[in-house]
């Protein structure tokens, strides 16, 4: 049996940071331990504080993203799913579906 159930596990209505939050809060339980620089883990502290990012910041913030939904895709999903947006909503769904 699958570890995660397939579905939504942030509703993309509620804002993107909300489903940002998301993606960190399972791959840090997970495991995920961000291999961040010095910026990059300034910009990663901003947002948690719930600070204004500037646009520079918001592309530092969605590469910190990426790196944390390739170790979920990596070592967090069964064969035949992903983590990932499917109409703004982030949750593990089946691929191809």
């Amino acid at each position: 049996m699958p570890k995660y159930e397939e579905g939504c596990y942030a509703d993309g209505s509620c804002g993107p940071d909300h489903c940002t939050r998301k993606v960190f809060d399972i791959a840090e339980n997970e495991g995920w331990r961000n291999q961040l620089d010095r910026e990059e883990y300034r910009v990663y502290l901003k947002f948690l504080e719930n600070e204004t990012l500037s646009e520079d910041e918001y592309e530092i913030l969605q590469y910190i993203e990426e790196c944390a939904l390739e170790f979920l895709n990596d070592d967090c999903s069964d064969e035949g799913y992903y983590w990932g947006y499917e109409n703004g909503n982030f949750g593990y769904w089946r691929i191809g579906e």
